[in-house]
């Protein structure tokens, strides 16, 4: 919240970033108690474990690459937000295609809201794009190289180092369509077209060089894409309980 250049603290309730954020972390807050409780009433997930991890989650942090820098904090989220909307509207339809429509309807909603803050976060960049062109253009590019991750990349099981449950989970996630490579690139081409990069101009010779990485990104990555393979083997996760017969 305390990006440089806002001072969360002053005019209170006059101060549309605190409030804004403020409503947007109560907004996500809801997604993960809904999912909470449909994991808990569904009988299939030790909760126990869940717990466990969330704990490790929270003590272990994260490291986005933003700092205090609102510039690439709202290119972070522009495209975590774009990211999140892919992957809970595909669990949506995962979930209809098994006839479970309660958890359809949540992850259908949720999606929605997650569109909405990508919407907001995006136009805060073309904005910025308009009054700062060349610092915006580097920050972007600065987020490219350093890469997206998500906000629980640090996700591991007890006795695991940092990361390991948040590897096999985005594995899986890859195999069964939830959120793949080709997301990542594909977000990229959208931002990029988006806020119209190609066309931004009075740029300094930095911003210029930003530029031409950032355009020609999409196809450097997509060469990678096509050597990258995910594991087939399923991992095993402390969080879910074995099938049972007729399950």
């Amino acid at each position: 919240m305390d990006v440089e250049g806002v001072d969360q603290h002053a005019g209170g309730e006059g101060n549309p970033w605190a409030k804004w954020v403020r409503q947007w972390t109560g907004e996500e807050n809801r997604h993960g108690d809904v999912l909470n409780k449909y994991l808990y009433l569904s009988g299939r997930v030790d909760m126990r474990q869940v717990e466990i991890t969330t704990h490790h989650l929270i003590n272990d942090g994260f490291e986005i690459g933003t700092d205090r820098d609102p510039y690439k904090n709202f290119v972070y989220t522009s495209f975590q937000e774009l990211a999140t909307y892919i992957s809970h509207n595909r669990v949506a339809g995962i979930a209809k295609d098994y006839g479970n429509k309660p958890l359809a309807r949540m992850c259908k909603i949720i999606s929605g809201d997650e569109m909405r803050h990508h919407k907001a976060y995006s136009t805060f960049v073309k904005e910025i794009f308009a009054l700062d062109p060349s610092e915006m253009m580097i920050a972007f590019k600065e987020m490219m190289v350093n890469k997206i991750v998500m906000p629980a990349h640090f996700l591991r099981e007890t006795g695991q180092k940092i990361g390991s449950a948040f590897e096999d989970f985005s594995n899986s996630a890859q195999r069964i369509g939830v959120y793949k490579g080709q997301d990542y690139i594909d977000i990229m081409k959208n931002l990029i077209s988006q806020w119209e990069i190609e066309k931004i101009s009075k740029l300094t010779d930095e911003a210029e060089k930003a530029r031409d990485y950032l355009m020609k990104l999409p196809e450097r990555m997509q060469r990678l894409q096509q050597r990258i393979r995910i594991p087939e083997e399923s991992a095993t996760f402390t969080w879910v309980k074995p099938a049972t017969v007729g399950s």
